[in-house]
Parts: C-alpha cells; sequence; structure tokens
C-alpha cells in the first residue's frame, strides 16, 4: 500500500569523506535513515521567499540520534571520525515507484505495489508470474519498453533486478531502466546489456525525435560476467545533467564505482521530469531458442526531494546525558557559492590559460602596479617603466585592463624554460591612435634559433615582421598591410607564428581587427627562409611618438601553434558580448565544474562578461534576462524568461475539494509595487519608464536597476516591463498550505513541479470574489515524515507573464482609456460607454464575445454599437455568478487584457 495508508518511505544518505566540489560520481552514499529522529520531522525550504527578489541557498533541517557518536566529528571512535565535517553531502529521497511482481498477470503487468498503472506497447508480450514480471520475444531486432504512469519525476535514483534465460548468441540482449519518459520517442534508457560470451556491458542512451545517440558505454566490464538465469542487479541515476550506471551480481555488495557515467549538456539533452520504467531490446542477429523470455524483479524508484552540504555537526544532550541528538542543517549548493570571494578572471585571461601558454602577461594589473603579473605560475613578472596600468580596455572587451603606452614606457619579460618542440608562437594585443608616420617599433623577442631577434614594427602603410640574425643581418621579412578593419584607430590581435619544416623555417604573421564580434576574418602573410625555429626566450615593447597614447596587453608565449582567431579566441576578446542568458549560463557552469540544467526558451543576449565572482556572474545573467537561477538537486538549473512566460497550468487546486489545508492568508501590501523604474546598461546609456497617474494618486515609488545587456536600444523596453510587472493589480499569496496525507494524489504533481510552477485555485473565498486566484509557487517549506507530508508554497501573481500570442484570437490589447457614461442596475444589459482616451471599442461581430471589468464585475460583451464615443455595450451579467449595481464613471477595461513582454 502507498502513503498514507501505509507509512511514507523516507530515506536519509550522507556521503562521508566526499569531496563537495568534486565529481558526484565519486561519492558514496550510507544509509542513515535509522538515526533520523521523527520528530520534529524532516523541514526543507526552498526557492524565493516571500518578497525576496533572488533564489535563497535552500535548507534542510533534521535531527539524527547521536547516542552512539557517530555524528560528532571530533568522536575518535565514530564511524565516520574524520570523514563527516563541513560540507558533507547529504541527500533525502522518497520511494515514488516500488514493485515486487509478487502478483499473476497475463497481457500486461498490471499495478506497481505503491499504486501506479503500469502502461507498455504489445501487452501480450508481457506478464506477472508471482515472482518476477517477464518480457518475451517471438523474434529478434524488437524493442519492448513499459512505463508507470503518473510519477513523472526530474531526477530518479532507480533499481531492478534483470536475469536471461541462456548465455546470449549471435547478439545481445539490453536491459535498461528508463528516466525521464516525456513520450514514447523522448526519455533516456540506462543500460546493461548481456552479450555474447557472458560479458556485459553498460551504456546510456538518449531517445529524441532526431533518434537514438549513445552518450556513454562502458564496454565488457571487467570482472563482471553472468550464466543463465543468474540475477544481475541495476542501478541507475539521472541527477540534473548526469546520468550513470552500475552494475553487479545480485546478493553481493553494491560496488562503490559506477559502471558509466555521462554529463548531457547537448541542445538535445532531456531535462523535464518524466515517468521511469522498464526498456528491452533483442538485438538484431540474435540466435538464442525463441522464445527468449527475460525477467526483471524488485524495482525500485527513488525520488530525489532534496540534496545539500551539511556545514557542521553540533552535538547536544538532554540533562541525564543519555539522550544524545545532532541536530544538522544542510545547506544547498548557493550557500557554498556565495563563500566564495575571488573573482573570476577575466574572458581573456581565462581562455588564454586553457590553451596552456608557456607564458603569460595579460597587463591587467591594477592602476598602482609597478610591473606586469604572470598569470603562468612559473613565470615570473615582467619590468614596466613609465607605464600606465589599469587603463580602460574599451571595445577589447574581454580584458579587464591595459597598459596604456607613452613615449617612454618600456616593457620587458624573460620567457620561463619550457621543453622546445619546434613549434612557437606569440599572441599580443595593442591599440594605436592613428598610423603612425614613422616606423614605430611595438615588439622585440629574442630566440636561440637562427633568428636571434624577431621584430615587428608598424608605419603608414601596415605591421612588418622582421628577422635578424645574430650578427644582426636581416634574414626574414613578412609585410602586411592594414586590410579590412585593422587600420587604426582601434585594437588588433597579433600573432606569429615559428615552425620547422624539414631544414627550414616557415614563419606566419598573423594580424585580426578586434570590432565585430560576428567577423572571424583575418589576414595573414607566410615566408619560408632556412634554419632552425630555436626556441623564444624575451621580450621587449618600447614606447615611442608613433605608439604614443597607445595601449598593449595580453602577451601570451605558446611551445605549439596557437589557436588564433578560433571562435572561441574571439568570443573571448569581445568578453562574449551578445551570448545569449542561456548559453552563459551554460559556459560558465561548464568551466566551474557546477552541474547545470538549462530550460528552453527564448533569452536576452549578454554585455560584456566582467570581472566578478562566479555567482555574481551568473546573477548578472538572471537581472539582465529576468530569469531564475534556482538549486537542482547538487547543481543549478536556470529558467529563461521566454520559459516564464504563459505557462500552462500545472497544478488545479479547488477551495471546495478539500485542497487547500489551511485558510491562506492573502496580502495586499505595497512592497513590490513600483510606478517609476530606471534601467541602466553597464557600461552605457540608461531609460525611465514611470506611470503618471499612479505617482499622482499614490505618491513616487521609485526604482532603478542596472543590467548587463548587450545594447542600449533595448533598455525602454526593459525600463517599461519591469514597470509592468511591479504594477500587478492582484493579492499576493505568501502562504498556502497543502496536506498530502489527506490529498496524496497531490504528490506526483509536487514531484514533477517543485519550484517556480503556475497554479490555480477555483472556488475563492467569498470575502475575496472577483479575484480569480492565478499563481507562480516561487518558493516552499515542507515538512515530512513517515507519518505526514505538508508543504507551504509562497506564491506570487501569474498575471504579469501571460503576454500575448501572435495569431491568437484571444489576444486583446486593453483600451487606453473607457469609462461608463451613467450609472447601472445589477440587471442592466445594455451600457453606454464613454471612451475619452485611445481608439473606440471595435464593432466587428468577429470579435465577440469578450469579457470586460467594470467596477470589479466580470461582464461579457456580445456586441458593441457606435461610430463614435459614446458606444453602446450589449452585455450579459452574472458571469461568474454574483453582479452588483455599476456606478456612473466607472473604468471599463479588458478583463484579461494582453500585455506586449518584453
Amino acid at each position: 500500500m502507498a502513503f498514507p495508508q501505509s507509512v511514507l518511505p523516507v530515506r536519509v544518505k550522507i556521503a562521508p569523506g566526499a569531496e563537495p566540489a568534486g565529481d558526484q560520481a565519486d561519492w558514496v552514499w550510507e544509509d542513515v535513515t535509522s538515526d533520523v529522529r521523527t520528530d520534529p520531522g524532516i523541514v526543507v525550504e526552498a526557492g524565493r521567499q516571500d518578497e525576496a527578489n533572488r533564489v535563497d541557498p535552500s535548507k534542510c533541517s533534521l535531527t539524527f540520534d547521536n547516542r552512539s557518536g557517530n555524528y560528532s566529528t571530533r568522536n575518535v571512535l565514530g564511524k565516520w571520525y574524520g570523514k563527516i565535517g563541513l560540507n558533507t553531502p547529504l541527500r533525502v529521497s522518497t520511494v515514488a515507484v516500488q514493485d515486487t511482481f509478487s502478483r499473476v498477470v497475463s497481457g500486461g503487468l498490471g499495478t506497481t505495489n505503491t499504486g501506479q498503472a503500469w502502461a507498455m506497447g504489445s501487452p501480450s508480450d508481457w506478464s506477472v508470474d508471482g515472482s518476477a514480471g517477464k518480457v518475451s520475444y517471438a523474434a529478434a531486432n524488437v524493442v519492448r519498453a513499459a512505463y508507470t504512469v503518473g510519477h513523472r519525476i526530474p531526477d530518479p535514483d532507480m533499481q531492478v533486478t534483470f536475469s536471461v534465460p541462456a548465455v546470449l548468441t549471435g547478439a545481445s540482449f539490453v536491459a535498461a531502466l528508463i528516466a525521464r519518459f516525456i513520450d514514447s520517442s523522448t526519455f533516456y534508457s540506462l543500460s546493461c546489456e548481456f552479450n555474447p560470451g557472458a560479458t556485459i556491458t553498460a551504456k546510456i542512451r538518449r531517445h529524441t525525435t532526431s533518434g537514438t545517440a549513445t552518450l556513454a558505454s562502458a564496454i565488457d566490464i571487467p570482472g563482471l560476467t553472468y550464466t543463465a538465469g543468474q540475477k544481475i542487479r541495476l542501478r541507475a541515476q539521472a541527477d540534473g545533467p548526469a546520468l550513470r550506471v552500475k552494475i553487479w551480481p545480485d546478493g553481493t555488495p553494491e560496488p562503490a564505482a559506477w559502471a558509466c557515467t555521462t554529463t548531457d549538456t547537448d541542445p538535445l539533452a532531456i531535462t523535464d521530469a518524466g515517468d521511469t520504467g522498464i526498456y528491452t531490446w533483442l538485438v538484431v542477429g540474435n540466435t538464442n531458442t525463441k522464445p527468449f523470455v527475460a525477467s526483471f524483479d524488485d524495482l525500485e524508484v527513488e525520488a530525489i526531494e532534496y540534496g545539500g552540504l551539511v556545514p557542521e555537526w553540533t552535538p547536544r544532550w538532554d540533562k541525564s546525558g543519555k539522550d544524545a541528538t545532532t541536530p544538522v542543517a544542510a545547506a544547498g549548493i548557493l550557500r557554498r557559492l556565495q563563500q566564495g570571494k575571488s573573482p573570476l578572471k577575466s574572458p581573456m585571461t581565462r581562455a588564454f590559460m586553457r590553451y596552456q601558454p608557456v607564458g603569460y602577461w595579460p597587463g591587467e594589473d591594477d592602476s598602482g602596479a609597478t610591473a606586469i603579473g604572470s598569470a603562468v605560475a612559473r613565470g615570473r613578472a615582467a619590468s614596466a617603466r613609465n607605464a600606465q596600468f589599469g587603463e580602460d580596455a574599451t571595445t577589447l572587451a574581454g580584458a579587464k585592463s591595459v597598459i596604456g603606452i607613452t613615449a617612454s614606457t618600456v616593457l620587458s619579460g624573460r620567457i620561463p624554460t619550457h621543453s622546445s618542440t619546434g613549434t612557437w608562437g606569440v599572441v599580443f594585443c595593442a591599440y594605436l591612435l592613428a598610423p603612425p608616420a614613422a616606423s614605430t617599433r611595438i615588439l622585440t623577442v629574442t630566440s636561440n634559433g637562427t633568428v636571434r631577434t624577431w621584430t615587428i614594427d608598424l608605419d603608414a602603410s601596415g605591421p612588418t615582421l622582421s628577422g635578424y640574425d645574430v650578427d644582426g643581418v636581416q634574414i626574414a621579412t613578412v609585410p602586411m598591410g592594414y586590410p579590412g578593419l585593422t587600420a587604426p584607430p582601434g585594437w588588433n590581435a597579433y600573432s606569429f607564428n615559428v615552425m620547422k619544416i624539414g631544414s627550414n623555417i616557415q614563419v606566419t604573421f598573423l594580424q585580426y581587427a578586434v570590432g565585430d564580434p560576428g567577423a572571424a576574418t583575418f589576414w595573414y602573410a607566410q615566408q619560408t627562409i632556412a634554419g632552425v625555429p630555436g626556441a623564444p626566450a624575451t621580450w621587449r615593447v618600447e614606447g615611442s611618438l608613433g605608439f604614443n597614447e597607445g595601449r598593449f596587453g595580453q602577451l601570451s608565449v605558446f611551445n605549439y601553434e596557437p589557436p588564433f582567431v578560433t571562435y572561441e579566441f574571439i568570443d573571448a576578446v569581445h568578453g562574449y558580448l551578445g551570448e545569449s542568458a542561456t548559453d552563459r549560463i551554460k559556459r560558465l557552469c561548464a568551466e566551474e565544474n557546477v552541474p547545470v540544467i538549462v530550460e528552453d526558451g527564448e533569452s536576452e543576449p549578454q554585455g560584456p562578461q566582467r570581472v566578478d565572482t562566479f555567482l555574481n556572474l551568473l546573477y548578472a545573467v538572471e537581472d539582465a534576462d529576468l530569469g531564475i537561477l534556482y538549486e537542482r538537486s547538487f547543481g543549478l538549473a536556470y529558467r529563461p524568461r521566454g520559459a516564464r512566460y504563459n505557462r500552462p497550468v500545472e497544478m488545479a487546486l479547488d477551495f471546495d475539494a478539500g485542497h487547500i489545508a489551511e485558510p491562506p492568508e492573502p496580502s495586499d501590501d505595497d512592497q513590490q509595487v513600483k510606478n517609476q523604474w530606471t534601467v541602466t546598461r553597464d557600461g552605457g546609456s540608461s531609460a525611465v519608464a514611470e506611470d503618471p497617474e499612479s505617482i499622482a494618486k499614490v505618491g513616487l515609488l521609485d526604482d532603478s536597476k542596472t543590467i548587463n545587456v548587450a545594447s542600449d536600444d533595448v533598455l525602454d523596453d526593459h525600463a517599461w516591463w519591469r514597470l509592468r510587472l511591479s504594477k500587478a493589480d492582484a493579492y499576493r499569496w505568501p502562504r498556502i498550505e497543502l496536506n498530502f496525507a489527506r490529498n496524496p494524489s497531490q504528490i506526483a504533481l509536487w514531484r514533477a513541479l517543485r519550484e517556480f510552477f503556475r497554479l490555480t485555485i477555483a472556488n475563492e473565498p467569498s470575502q475575496v470574489t472577483g479575484n480569480a486566484i492565478d499563481l507562480i509557487a516561487e518558493g516552499y517549506t515542507m515538512t515530512f515524515g513517515p507519518y505526514g507530508w505538508d508543504v507551504a508554497l509562497n506564491c506570487s501573481p501569474a498575471t504579469p507573464w501571460l503576454v500575448p500570442v501572435v495569431d491568437d484570437p484571444n489576444t486583446r490589447i486593453d483600451t487606453d482609456g473607457s469609462r461608463l457614461a451613467a450609472g447601472y442596475s445589477a440587471a442592466a444589459t445594455s451600457l453606454s460607454v464613454e471612451v475619452f482616451d485611445g481608439p473606440l471599442w471595435t464593432t466587428d461581430p468577429a470579435d465577440f464575445p469578450l469579457d470586460v471589468n467594470i467596477a470589479g464585475i466580470r461582464i461579457t460583451v456580445t456586441a458593441i454599437a457606435g461610430p463614435s464615443s459614446p458606444q453602446t455595450f450589449t452585455v450579459l451579467r452574472s458571469v461568474d455568478g454574483f453582479d452588483k449595481p455599476l456606478p456612473d464613471d466607472s473604468d471599463v477595461r479588458l478583463w484579461s487584457p494582453s500585455y506586449l513582454s518584453l
């Protein structure tokens, strides 16, 4: 029986000794459920709390029985001494599906122990014999799948036992667990594959309408074989973007290591909650005797209710000293990320360091610097004389700052000793105000090759790379003009590469104009001379009249041909200008090894990435996009602005049906109300949107925001949209309570939705008649244990995010200003309406019926007549079952007007 007829199957696990920032696949979990005190239960707080603008770090509070001393970090006799402490992972789950297949069913699988019905194709091939489930194959090259209906889970942890009637011959039998089953063509299969030769393979596949893709595989797992009828245990997880498979003989200890893991960050990745089930495939070419009947048993699916890190373990005792406990409050990943105070390096520095230079001097030192710091650990700072540090990089947006050059500037550095590969290259960036009238040297590099000195000089016609031998004789000349956008003023990136080809040196000189991020064009010239390349030793930059008032930075040296003017290079040089919010979230999280799920939806193009902490960079994206950054299991998730519009009703509740556990307490305060917004682009212009009518009525309620968007052109739209969001004429509902013991059917919906879902509540109390309750669940407090499961939701109005859709007949823009020309009784069905601002109301019969709001009453208009104001409305009354007289001069507005979205 399922909860509440039986106790709620709660599982609590910790991972002693785990590295909180390490690979979660390496965490080894210990089940500690029996040590958790049922009183006061487990309390989880997550999402945005009342009136908060950001998602807070989630928190999970529970109490361990510590009479054993195992939960005292400094108890030398404790079971996990030295392994539990700061940021030990803790996970709480409930068993969502359990099936022991102890019934007898033919032509299907019946119903699980926890009450879910099985659904499948070809039911006649499925059966239950009282001790196991069966799937039968009359021929090879056939796929069979069965899933349990109505328990969509975002992050399941699943186990099942499989066995086959014989060792496979000819071809394999694939036995898999299904995760995130959206429909018959969209799901993950995480498999144990029985192969000819009695070996076993683990595989992870993604199935979509675009086809089936194998994401990872572990072929012929060492030391693992099978025999006919032997039970093999399969465990699989879909944990955020991570997918994992573990296989072992049933009845033996579960191995610590996963056999196969992967992280799916492909655009086709399946991120939504889905059903779970069983997938089997007898591969083409199989020659086993038919019918081939495989068995499966002891299915269990855990739904992860919470994942976080325990920051402290504080033991407590009662007065007798006999009852000892350790209360803990685990926190989500946002708490750990908030503790990070060191800013990430600039986009260019991070990109160049990924290229593994042998020497690198970014030139991003602060204005008080006297030397150029080395970004390479073994490198030495470069000397600087009469240099102006901390200069604005302007259009070199990927740099934090650059070095200003004067006529007396001298910069010089020694390149760290490194292994010579026969190829080397130097990359740097320089800015000139104008083409120099006389030859101006911008860089000198020495080496121990045939060419001892390499120089780059600029004159009115363009740059030239020259090479001089040990006697100072020029033996290489590679001239280049000012093609395209490379002519000053402006930033240019330069690279020269020296490569051994046979007994010769091939030198390549490259130039890229830093301007349009979409332009991937670069120019190059080459020359081949006799000799050996050697290795670079020193570099030097000297100011001159031609280079005066210029800028310099980002000098890097490589012992291979550097990846110059790749897409990554271009993106980094421009600070990823124009990158979408969703792409920036994905990239930053990948660079910092933080798991993230990014939902589908359009998002805002971003401005240049600034130098800031990792979390602040994510928050800057959230602010510019008006998306939502939140926690999902032990990682992060992001809902872009486009995914917030027009969400379907995902949980429909009803006061009269007893869906609400306690009377809610709506709020009608002005905490979020604003009637003027100023929005400024980081480093750019600003725009103001205001509501003069509201300002005159209630006074100025202003706010402002600086956002890092790609262009000033969008600021007006952002200001007006924020004004729209902060003018929502609806109640806030800071606490709506649900009781799953009373309404267990809500559990499946809750597991699938959890945060930021849309809900409605029908049959609102008479005290708030006329206020349809249409909400977004912003956050929650959940309390659960063996005998109860309660959730208190904090909600905000959904209406601001319901926006018009092109070609939708229900899309209607509200009037600018209309009012009743007279007062009317509750029975009046013909109303005279004066239009005092904006166009007249439509008289086209195709536009009716439409609903209007007059004095808070919903009225259906069936026709409008009149070529001028006032117009005559023919109406139906008591649309919502109530009505009242309508006062003279009452505003006439659309009941559900459409507002243009951002």
